[in-house]
């Protein structure tokens, strides 16, 4: 009897509002912890605050009801008129959180990149100092990082020095996405002059990155298609393509161009944003961010452009208007910093860097063991049949053509990358150099996605699918544990081959 008394009184007090409080302190912490850069710590807090609620799911039936009647509330909202902000929340329930934790919960090492260091260090200086000037934090640099090269001028190749001081020697869009984290790692206690922070904030700053790409690709595939194909298709993305193993490991220009490019679709979908001042703002804001993570991403912009003209000459032309003034201030800063509106990359862009005398390249960006997008993201086949199979009843997009232009878009990034020298993009896992079109293949996997999604047979096809595209990234995740040997398995010709037919 007092047993039976004791669990009443438990379940009444997991009902009071204290034990929702209760959780929202353990999660704040929990984040607080992670924008602080402390390492292993932020997994175990954030495991803490999950336990609390799974824990509640576990012992309290009144609990799990009413969770479980808003999640169906929630879900039901998007396939019905509901306030904008009710769909971003099931976004986030549904995508961003189970996301975020498949991120952060696999042992804290990511694919680093030297190329991608100088992100947080230029971020900590906008935030503390105005300036994206990095002299200060070149010492933290691991030493891995600099080369013996004279060219490098003894520093980390991932900076290099002009007459304005020392800036990064890559483009600088990626900064503008990490200025909020390290504003909140700021205010957080982070130690910016320790090496391991700059490391945990990287890695950090790039989940948090991919979190809001699959969210936002979530809310684009919600205007094109029923809400379990949205889903379906977003979880392809998420954890079965280049999202996984780029985008969320470290602070690729990639996750900038991808997240500008779905900002540009988003808008042009929505019909109040196209007529309001707020959404050229935003598309402006989504082209700068372009530009000023890789120039190649031009192509992209420019296929946007003209399916937006030939729809409307006036949209067209406000489109090329808002471009202007979204990359203005980048050429700007970078013609004040680096002498050119082009910024670092203008090395890039000269002659001898690309070639035009092979179709190996493009064998191997598509099919190559180590690079290749058929590989890594086998159920881009949906994108193949989705854009020739366009007749399919209950599929078809909402404005004409936007499927044609993301095959562009994507098929001009494909050959792009095949036409460039280092078309496999030195040490990486998988299509790095592709990721940002990537999303534009999923959105054109939508249709038939809706239509597998409509039979057992196609819903059973389409979890194989699944699990097929998520085993070579969980490869790259979780490599650490395979052992040492794996370091140079990754370093060997089968990762870094310039010629995809050696194997």
């Amino acid at each position: 009897m007092n047993l039976r008394r004791m669990h009443e009184a438990l379940m009444r007090a997991s009902a009071h509002p204290l034990a929702f409080w209760g959780r929202m302190f353990v999660a704040v912490v929990a984040l607080s912890q992670c924008f602080a850069g402390r390492g292993g710590q932020p997994r175990l807090l954030i495991l803490a605050a999950m336990g609390f609620p799974l824990g509640l799911l576990l012992v309290d039936p009144s609990f799990r009801s009413r969770c479980l009647i808003s999640v169906i509330r929630l879900w039901r909202d998007l396939s019905r008129p509901a306030p904008e902000w009710r769909r971003w929340f099931a976004g986030f329930a549904f995508v961003g959180a189970p996301a975020a934790v498949l991120y952060v919960f696999h042992p804290f090492y990511h694919i680093d990149s030297g190329d991608t260091w100088a992100v947080i260090p230029t971020a900590a200086s906008v935030v503390h100092e105005g300036n994206a000037e990095v002299s200060e934090y070149v010492g933290l640099a691991p030493t891995d990082y600099y080369q013996k090269d004279p060219y490098f001028q003894g520093l980390p190749y991932s900076v290099m020095r002009v007459p304005v001081g020392v800036y990064s020697r890559y483009p600088a869009g990626m900064t503008i996405l990490a200025v909020p984290v390290v504003a909140v790692a700021s205010i957080s206690g982070a130690d910016f002059e320790q090496r391991k922070t700059i490391d945990n904030l990287d890695r950090w700053t790039a989940a948090c990155v991919a979190v809001f790409l699959v969210m936002l690709f979530f809310r684009v595939a919600l205007r094109l298609a029923p809400p379990s194909a949205a889903l379906f298709t977003t979880w392809l993305l998420a954890i079965g393509s280049g999202v996984y193993t780029t985008v969320a490991q470290s602070m690729w220009q990639h996750g900038g161009v991808a997240i500008g490019m779905l900002l540009l679709i988003n808008v042009e979908l929505d019909e109040r944003a196209r007529r309001c001042w707020w959404g050229l703002a935003i598309q402006a804001f989504a082209v700068g961010l372009m530009y000023s993570c890789r120039l190649t991403s031009g192509l992209m912009a420019a296929s946007f452009g003209v399916w937006v003209l030939t729809r409307s000459p006036t949209r067209g032309v406000q489109f090329g208007l808002v471009s202007v003034i979204g990359v203005l201030p980048w050429a700007l800063f970078y013609y004040t910093v680096y002498g050119s509106p082009l910024g670092p990359s203008q090395s890039q862009m000269v002659a001898s860097g690309w070639r035009w005398d092979s179709l190996e390249p493009l064998a191997g960006v598509l099919f190559s063991p180590a690079r290749g997008l058929f590989v890594y993201q086998p159920w881009v086949v949906l994108s193949i049949v989705g854009l020739l199979w366009n007749s399919i009843p209950d599929t078809r997009y909402p404005i004409p053509g936007i499927n044609w232009m993301c095959a562009v878009a994507a098929g001009l990034q494909i050959i792009l990358v095949a036409s460039w020298a280092c078309w496999w993009g030195g040490s990486c896992w998988g299509s790095r150099l592709l990721t940002e079109a990537i999303p534009l293949l999923a959105l054109l996997a939508l249709g038939p996605v809706t239509v597998m999604m409509r039979s057992r047979v196609g819903r059973v096809a389409l979890f194989a699918l699944l699990i097929l595209s998520l085993l070579p990234h969980l490869g790259g995740i979780w490599r650490a544990m395979l052992g040492a040997n794996w370091k140079n398995l990754e370093e060997s010709t089968m990762w870094n081959m310039p010629n995809w037919s050696a194997l």
